[in-house]
């Protein structure tokens, strides 16, 4: 990484720490949250939202919540920290198919869009200029927009037991958390999966 490319993306990052200090992200927590972590501890599974699958949906939904103040959530995948979502592994086209103006991760948050992230990394020129955005460099963003956000997965995690198991509003969710089965407690869930889950051997 050249200077000039570090300093221009240190520079957004400080632009992207000022906005959302602006909108007062993360939000005060819920009067039924007991505290706010930017990673659940393991040893507490007692939880608001369980979402399952950390990749661009899944990491867009937590960053959601935790605008409204639901801080007590856990974001699962089965896939390794950093691999999360079909963009690196099995995807097989080499851009994106919608145009590449089109926001939604950033939550409509300027600095942490992707034309921001890429112009900070290549200039404005190599904005215009570019006409599909490379399935690569979408998840180099979305890595780059999860740490900005604050929003943290638990890898080699997948759901055993379907919802239901337990009694409103608290039901309880099997999961193997890196190989090892726990219970979590939550009264809300989201499948955010492009693939399915497939139990442990």
């Amino acid at each position: 990484m050249t200077s000039t490319v570090k300093n221009g993306l240190e520079a957004l990052n400080h632009e992207v720490a000022r906005a959302l200090a602006t909108l007062n992200y993360p939000a005060a927590p819920w009067p039924t949250s007991k505290s706010r972590t930017h990673r659940q501890d393991e040893g507490d599974q007692d939880l608001d939202v369980l979402i399952v699958g950390a990749g661009m949906c899944g990491q867009t939904a937590a960053f959601a919540l935790r605008r409204e103040g639901v801080d007590r959530l856990r974001v699962i995948d089965q896939a390794s920290i950093g691999q999360e979502g079909p963009w690196s592994t099995f995807a097989r086209m080499h851009t994106l198919r919608s145009p590449k103006h089109l926001t939604g991760p950033d939550l409509g948050i300027p600095s942490l869009s992707f034309r921001a992230w890429y112009s900070a990394l290549h200039g404005e020129q190599a904005w215009d200029t570019l006409y599909k955005i490379d399935r690569l460099d979408w998840h180099r963003y979305l890595l780059w927009l999860r740490v900005q956000t604050g929003i943290a997965s638990a890898s080699s995690t997948c759901p055993l037991s379907s919802p239901g198991v337990g009694t409103w509003p608290r039901w309880q969710w099997k999961i193997a958390l890196a190989g090892v089965q726990k219970l979590a407690t939550r009264s809300s869930w989201s499948l955010s999966v492009g693939m399915a889950c497939s139990r442990p051997d």
